[in-house]
This record gives C-alpha cells, sequence and structure tokens, in this order.
C-alpha cells in the first residue's frame, strides 16, 4: 500500500498543474494536457494511474526531430501519435507497453521513435488510434 500511495500522491501534485487544450483529429475531439517546459516534456504521463478516455498529453518540441520516447515510470498501455509541424501525422505508435520492473535497471529498455522526423507527440491509451481510424496523414488541429 505503501507504494500506491507514493505513486499517487506524487502524480496528482504533478497533473494538478498542467493545462488543458483541445485538439480534434479528423471529427473527433481530444482533451489534452500539454508539455512543453523541460521538466513536463521529461515526466510526461509518468506515474500516471488512469486516463480518461478521450484525454491524451500533447508534447510541443521546438524544432522537428528524430525524436526518442520511452516508458520509464509509465503505468498504462499507450498510443504515440506522431505529428510534424504542418500537423499532419507522420507516424504512430500502437499500444506501446508500459515500463516493467526490471527496465527500471534499463536492461531490455525500448525506446519509441517516428519513421519522419515529428515536432509534436500526442500520447492517448493503447486503442485510441484503431477505434478512432487515426491514420497516418491526417492532420491534427488545435481548438482555442
Amino acid at each position: 500500500m505503501f507504494g500506491y500511495n507514493y505513486i499517487y500522491n506524487k502524480q496528482v501534485k504533478y497533473y494538478d498543474n498542467l493545462v488543458k487544450k483541445y485538439i480534434e483529429i479528423g471529427d473527433k475531439k481530444l482533451a489534452v494536457e500539454t508539455a512543453s517546459s523541460p521538466m513536463d516534456l521529461s515526466k510526461g504521463l509518468m506515474y500516471r494511474l488512469y486516463m480518461p478516455k478521450d484525454n491524451g498529453m500533447i508534447f510541443f518540441f521546438k524544432k522537428e526531430d528524430n525524436l526518442k520516447f520511452w516508458m520509464m515510470n509509465t503505468f498504462i498501455p499507450l498510443d504515440i501519435i506522431w505529428v510534424d509541424s504542418n500537423f499532419t501525422i507522420v507516424d504512430i505508435t500502437e499500444n506501446a507497453t508500459p515500463m516493467t520492473f526490471y527496465n527500471w535497471f534499463y536492461i531490455g529498455t525500448k525506446f519509441y521513435s517516428p519513421s519522419k522526423p515529428a515536432r509534436m507527440v500526442i500520447e492517448v491509451n493503447a486503442g485510441y488510434v484503431y477505434e478512432n481510424n487515426i491514420k497516418v496523414g491526417d492532420k491534427i488541429r488545435l481548438v482555442i
């Protein structure tokens, strides 16, 4: 029980400070928490035990790059949507596996990267991409 309370308290303190925005992918609206500061970019969805349906996190980087993501301290499976500067989806990683205990020692750590440079990354619950028929080439739109 100590482990669960520790993780829960860390995630509540961190996620309460994030700004929530909305994006559209096709006709689907998604509530996203934004990550753009160095701390937000490095923490991402770490320690999250649950994420509501039709929610996610969007990561903004200064320029397009061959980004690398891993699932360190991430406990829920995710779909990763890679987006370029033109708001076009350039790659999709479905069902990224949550970090398991042995990986804390970096043994067998898996890194996820897009096939083309990306400037933004959207993480959603695993299965979201399939359920909503999201494809490479689709456009995203920031909703104000």
